[in-house]
C-alpha cells in the first residue's frame, strides 16, 4: 500500500515518458522563442510600432481630437490648440507649420515630423 500511495494510478511508466518528453520540448521551444526575442539585436515591439506609424501617419489638415492625441506627447489640450489653429487659420500648409500652435516646440515637432503629413485638403466638418 505504501508503494502504491507514493504512485499515482493513473500515471503509467509510458505515461510518464510522454509528459517528461513533453515538458523538455517545451521548455526548449521557449528556450529558443527567448533567444529569438532578446537575442538579435533589436526589440521586435519597437519595430512593429514604428513601422506601423510610418505607414499610418496623421494627416495634420483633417485629423480629430482624438487622433491627435494617439500620437505621443499630444495631450487634450495640444490637440485641441492644433485643431484651433487649424480652424483660426486655414490648413497647414507644410509639418513645420505646427510650431505655431501653443504647447508644440521645436524638440516635440521634431520628434512628431515622422508620423504627420499635410495633405493640402481642407478640414472637413
Amino acid at each position: 500500500m505504501a508503494d502504491s500511495a507514493r504512485r499515482l494510478p493513473w500515471l503509467y511508466p509510458e505515461d510518464r515518458v510522454a509528459l517528461i518528453l513533453t515538458f523538455a520540448v517545451l521548455m526548449a521551444l521557449l528556450a529558443v522563442h527567448y533567444v529569438l526575442r532578446s537575442g538579435l539585436g533589436a526589440d521586435p515591439v519597437a519595430l512593429e510600432r514604428s513601422a506601423t506609424l510610418e505607414a499610418h501617419r496623421v494627416d495634420i489638415n483633417c485629423a480629430e481630437i482624438w487622433e491627435l492625441q494617439a500620437l505621443r506627447g499630444i495631450g487634450e489640450k495640444t490637440a485641441q490648440a492644433i485643431v484651433e489653429h487649424r480652424s483660426a487659420h486655414g490648413p497647414f500648409g507644410r509639418v513645420e507649420a505646427l510650431a505655431a500652435v501653443s504647447g508644440i516646440g521645436a524638440v516635440t515637432l521634431e520628434r512628431l515630423r515622422p508620423f504627420l503629413t499635410t495633405s493640402g485638403r481642407k478640414e472637413a466638418k
